[in-house]
């Protein structure tokens, strides 16, 4: 995927030609999508920190759930002992 870079829109230019479009509007029209594009850029960049984050999450909740199961497996066994050993 080719993402476009805000400046790529910054810097891009165009041939010259007899009853072309207007200058100054094609240049506003360009620094507003620039701007938007480096919007984009940030929105991505969050969203990147953010999947980041919770992926960092998920790791942490599957280590817990195996330090749980790990307890609970060693609670079935002390009250297996315990109880083999009351008879």
């Amino acid at each position: 995927m080719n993402l476009i870079k805000p400046q790529d829109v910054q810097n891009v230019t165009f041939h010259k030609a007899a009853f072309g479009y207007s200058k100054e509007e094609v240049d506003q029209y360009l620094d507003e999508m620039a701007v938007a594009v480096q919007g984009l850029w940030r929105e991505i960049d969050d969203l990147k920190s953010d999947l980041q984050e919770q992926a960092q999450r998920i790791d942490n909740y599957r280590n817990m759930e195996e330090d749980l199961k790990n307890t609970f497996i060693l609670a079935q066994q002390s009250a297996g002992e315990i109880r083999e050993n009351a008879v």
